[in-house]
């Protein structure tokens, strides 16, 4: 009877791990991921890509969904993602999505994935669901703040849902200053960035700045976040900006001093939190930036 519940119990747990979505979590932030948002390249030059990921041992691409392009298509990059070590997220989002897909049907895009991922072939299929919604460049969020986090909240919940039942994990994008803002509505009151830590299955801080010390610097701006996915058991993807974005928006990127300097800055980061379960690494925004980023 004893060996007979032993072995059960090695089921249930064999089980449980089976369908609990996973996601990567490498404590010494080695693991690095970018975001591709001009899907059309991967129809394009796939092998440039892939070439510069897997030189750079990136094991992480975040690729923007584009409904028109042909399932057959993310199919065969996937594959030839995976055959390098790299797994494809389902990247999508934008700031209206809380306005409009507030209610329990989330976006289109998780019919279109579970259609995909039912289709697809083990080493073809999305590894995760990566939401970049941004809901503070809507207006609503400057005309009806507490509505406009709610429904963010709700769009959250709702997409968070519809990825794990899919079996996959979800991912969301947040800035480094929602650990400033707060929520008091029917799904309770607290923090903004801890309330997303809790809820979703990993998240990367957009911390875009060019420097790692001081009290503008990267380590100091996800410091809470960090924490609070060390609470939660949340991987925190510690994301850095790499595009040219003008002289006046110059010390948020690292495009005017190029990777050597970016990469020594990093290192500060990580050597700040290799010790944090949380901590998942760096992720570079974004994928053609950081290929034409001067040495």
């Amino acid at each position: 009877m004893k060996r007979f519940f032993s072995i059960l119990t090695i089921l249930l747990a064999v089980i449980i791990v089976a369908i609990t979505p996973q996601q990567h979590v490498n404590a010494n932030g080695d693991y690095l991921s970018t975001w591709l948002w001009d899907t059309n390249r991967m129809l394009s030059e796939p092998d440039r890509i892939l070439t510069f990921l897997e030189s750079k041992e990136a094991e992480a691409v975040y690729l923007q969904i584009d409904r028109n392009i042909p399932s057959s298509s993310y199919r065969s990059f996937i594959q030839r993602a995976g055959e390098r070590g790299i797994a494809v997220h389902a990247l999508d989002g934008a700031s209206d999505w809380g306005e409009r897909y507030s209610g329990k049907t989330p976006p289109p895009v998780f019919s279109w994935l579970n259609t995909y991922q039912n289709s697809a072939a083990p080493s073809e299929k999305f590894a995760a669901v990566h939401l970049d919604v941004e809901p503070y460049l809507h207006s609503s969020w400057n005309t009806d703040y507490k509505k406009s986090v709610f429904n963010y909240q709700k769009l959250m919940i709702n997409s968070t849902k519809a990825a794990n039942d899919m079996g996959l994990p979800l991912f969301a994008d947040m800035p480094f200053w929602f650990d400033e803002r707060t929520y008091n509505n029917k799904i309770g009151k607290g923090n903004l960035a801890e309330w997303i830590i809790k809820q979703a299955d990993g998240v990367n801080i957009m911390a875009y700045r060019d420097k790692a010390d001081g009290p503008n610097g990267i380590t100091a701006l996800v410091s809470n976040e960090m924490n609070w996915g060390n609470v939660y058991a949340t991987p925190v993807t510690i994301g850095v900006e790499t595009m040219n974005l003008g002289s006046s928006e110059s010390f948020t990127t690292f495009y005017e001093e190029g990777e050597t300097y970016m990469q020594a800055e990093l290192e500060k980061v990580r050597s700040a939190y290799s010790g944090y379960r949380s901590f998942n690494g760096f992720s570079m925004h974004h994928t053609y930036s950081w290929i034409d980023m001067k040495p």
